[in-house]
């Protein structure tokens, strides 16, 4: 028997109605909203909700011209993987049709084809979709999805069972690919590459530590940016990981995906002690990440598990200072403009060069096995 839209969670409980924010106050500086959103700034959704469902009821996606569906992950496969050893792929979610995220995914992948790693990386987008095909708040349109697909880029599509729609619940699809066996970045759907990341990505590989976070803004207050964190996935990486998204509460608002990944992903990583965490080194005196991110990791380590810092494999190490991502969103007024860049590739081509970060940026070409340009 269906449910009503009213009926659909009526147990839902709200509580701290009157909750603290120091939104507000970032909103007083210019380019910091962004950080302001996305991290524990914001204190977790008053909406519990336990009763939205995650059912990935298919994946496609295309290969050499034939449409692939199955009820499994495709591309982590040893048929399908594009890397020759271990699968590669970028985790990210989508629900809605905005413009803004839906440019901002083929952005992503253009930015991906200008260094030639769309040879060895997929893209794979957990997507809105019911499985009866009809049309509700916040689902992705056939016609997006075509178009997706036509671009290579492979579609998991979730179907929540609650007919209201979707909500921000979606920012958690993109975690559940840590489970597979492959190479997996997490990232927002409006991300783009530029030479810096590609610079840590490449010295992640290199260190041979499973877990990858970067902490390259300013305000950041939360150990594992939602969308800005990397793991060699494994079946066990994190148990029951599916139950226990379904089973958090909090999932309605912008920072409730990072109130998850602190306290069920960062942990298991800490555990692991294979940790490799980029940082960017700001030249003014207050870095507020430092402590509410866990930083430095071999400290936190340390206080959590008790291990010696002398007998720890994991290890911080500073992002290139010149031509960062930093810079790049004071220069284009915002992350709103950022995939403008690629619109506008010779006024901003030295963010892109591996060459503007000298030694660097010629070993990432290297590992990574692209062109040095």
């Amino acid at each position: 028997m269906s449910v009503s839209k009213k009926d659909f969670c009526k147990h839902t409980e709200t509580f701290n109605k009157k909750r603290p924010t120091v939104l507000n106050t970032a909103k007083i500086f210019k380019n910091i909203i962004y950080a302001g959103e996305h991290t524990n700034m914001y204190l977790p959704s008053k909406i519990i909700d336990t009763c939205t469902g995650i059912n990935i009821w298919k994946y496609e996606v295309i290969k050499d011209d034939k449409l692939i569906t199955s009820e499994n992950p495709i591309t982590t496969t040893r048929k399908y993987k594009k890397n020759k050893d271990l699968p590669q792929i970028i985790s990210c979610s989508l629900f809605g049709s905005n413009e803004k995220y839906v440019n901002g995914l083929f952005n992503m992948l253009k930015s991906l084809r200008l260094y030639g790693l769309d040879k060895t990386w997929d893209i794979r987008v957990y997507v809105a979709s019911r499985r009866d095909g009809k049309r509700v708040n916040l689902s992705v349109s056939k016609k997006i999805q075509k178009k997706m697909l036509k671009e290579g880029i492979e579609l998991a599509h979730v179907d929540n069972g609650n007919p209201n729609g979707y909500s921000l619940e979606g920012t958690f699809w993109r975690f559940l690919s840590i489970n597979e066996k492959a190479r997996i970045l997490v990232r927002d759907v409006d991300w783009i590459f530029t030479g810096q990341e590609i610079i840590a990505i490449s010295e992640w590989i290199e260190s041979g530590l499973n877990w990858h976070r970067m902490l390259n803004f300013q305000l950041i207050n939360t150990p594992l940016l939602a969308g800005q964190f990397g793991v060699v996935g494994d079946q066990k990486r994190v148990e029951n990981l599916h139950s226990k998204i379904l089973n958090f509460p909090y999932k309605k608002k912008y920072g409730d995906d990072e109130f998850f990944t602190m306290n069920y992903i960062f942990i298991e990583a800490v555990k692991e002690d294979s940790i490799l965490t980029h940082y960017f080194k700001f030249n003014i005196k207050i870095q507020p990440f430092k402590e509410s991110s866990f930083f430095p990791t071999n400290k936190y380590i340390k206080e959590l598990t008790g291990k010696k810092v002398t007998k720890q494999k994991s290890f911080d190490l500073r992002l290139p200072d010149e031509y960062g991502i930093q810079r790049l969103i004071r220069e284009t007024n915002g992350f709103d403009d950022l995939s403008m860049t690629l619109k506008d590739l010779k006024k901003y081509r030295a963010y892109f060069l591996l060459s503007s970060f000298g030694k660097r940026g010629e070993k990432a070409s290297e590992i990574l096995n692209i062109d040095y340009f």
